[in-house]
C-alpha cells in the first residue's frame, strides 16, 4: 500500500511544479513568488533558452523510460537475461542490490554508535541515577526504622521503667499508709528489727 501512495503521487505531483515552457502555470514557482521575487526577477534578466529546457526534459523522459523498458525485459520477459547479467558484474549487481550500502554506513556510523550511548545512558540511570535514589531511600526506611526502635525500646522503655517504679513505691506506701495503729506498730516494731540486727552483725564483724 505506501508503493501504491508514492506510484499515484509521483504520477500526480510532478503537475506542481511542471516547466512554464509545456504552457502550463508552474503551481510551485508562483507558491513561492512571494519568498523567491529577488531571484525570479534575477532569473528573468538572465538569458533563457527555452529549447535547451524542452532538451533536458525529453532527455530524462528517455533515460526514465529506458530503465522502465530495460526493467521490464529482464525482469519480465527474459529473467534469465538478468540472472546472466548479474553474473558477469557480480560486484555492480551487488553494489545496486544493497542499495550502495548506504543502509549499512548509516548502521555502523550512525546507528550503532547512538546505540552504544543509548545503552551507556541506560546503564548510567539504572546503576547510578537509580542507584543513588534507591540508597537514599533504603538508608531513610533503615534510619526510620532505627528511630522507631530506639523511641520504642530506649525512650518509652525509661518513661515505662520509671513509672513501674513510681507505681511499685506507691503500692509499698499504700500498703503501709493505711491508717490503722497496729499497722505502724508492727511496722515500727519489725523496723527496729532490722536496725538492732544490722547493728549485731556490724559489731560481729
Amino acid at each position: 500500500m505506501p508503493l501504491t501512495i508514492l506510484a499515484v503521487l509521483s504520477i500526480v505531483g510532478g503537475w506542481v511544479g511542471i516547466p512554464e515552457v509545456t504552457g502550463f502555470r508552474n503551481l510551485l514557482a508562483g507558491y513561492l513568488a512571494p519568498v523567491l521575487g529577488a531571484g525570479e526577477e534575477a532569473a528573468r534578466a538572465a538569458p533563457h533558452a527555452p529549447v535547451l529546457e524542452v532538451v533536458l526534459m525529453i532527455v530524462s523522459a528517455l533515460i526514465a523510460g529506458s530503465g522502465l523498458f530495460l526493467g521490464w525485459v529482464f525482469y519480465e520477459r527474459r529473467p534469465e537475461a538478468q540472472a546472466r547479467l548479474a553474473e558477469s558484474a557480480r560486484g555492480l549487481h551487488r553494489l545496486i542490490v544493497n542499495k550502495y550500502f548506504v543502509d549499512e554506513l548509516y548502521g555502523k556510523i550512525i546507528l550503532a554508535p547512538y546505540d552504544a550511548l543509548c545503552r551507556a545512558a541506560a546503564w548510567f540511570d539504572q546503576w547510578v541515577v537509580d542507584g543513588v535514589v534507591n540508597a537514599a531511600g533504603y538508608i531513610t526506611l533503615a534510619s526510620s526504622y532505627t528511630s522507631v526502635g530506639f523511641d520504642t525500646y530506649v525512650v518509652d522503655g525509661l518513661v515505662n521503667l520509671a513509672g513501674y517504679i513510681v507505681r511499685g513505691f506507691s503500692w509499698v506506701f499504700r500498703k503501709v499508709q493505711t491508717g490503722i495503729v497496729q499497722t505502724y506498730a508492727t511496722a515500727m516494731i519489725f523496723g527496729i528489727f532490722v536496725l538492732v540486727s544490722a547493728y549485731l552483725l556490724a559489731k560481729g564483724h
